[in-house]
């Protein structure tokens, strides 16, 4: 479990250097990444909408898993591109947000599995299926607020 939140963190780190890149270079990028992130919201949310069963990912978590999960996150990437440039003025502004984002997406990511490891054994398959719908509803009416 610990390589993998290592992974996303580093990924992390990865995405708001690509995003901010991506800015920087065209403002087009900003409509480009929209697209995208809303077409990859709408595409999880048609996925846990039509979910039978959860199935436990018998993969060993990696960190390379965890860096390709969290760059491969168009919802990320919109954040970093949105978010960070509104506080952070000069460099060394954006390297003390990457630091306290990233030290607080550890312990967030961190807290998380460790919570849904204990939870996960006592919630019946009709209760997930009820998580796995609200879920995919709050990700089509985010991709649709993203819209708007």
């Amino acid at each position: 479990m610990m390589p993998l939140i290592i992974g996303l963190t580093a990924g992390y780190f990865c995405g708001m250097g690509i995003s901010l890149s991506l800015l920087k270079i065209s403002s087009y990028s900003l409509v480009v990444l929209k697209i995208i992130g809303s077409g990859y919201l709408t595409y999880l949310a048609i996925q846990m909408w039509t979910r039978k069963q959860i199935n436990q990912d018998s993969r060993k978590p990696t960190f390379i898993r965890g860096v390709l999960i969290a760059i491969s996150n168009p919802k990320a990437l919109l954040f970093y591109t949105t978010f960070f440039p509104q506080f952070g003025h000069t460099q060394v502004d954006m390297v003390y947000l990457a630091l306290c984002y990233g030290i607080l997406s550890f312990i967030v990511d961190f807290s998380n599995m460790l919570i849904s490891h204990f939870v996960s054994r006592e919630i019946s398959m009709n209760s997930l299926m009820w998580i796995n719908r609200s879920g995919a509803l709050l990700l089509w009416l985010t991709t649709l607020k993203i819209w708007l």
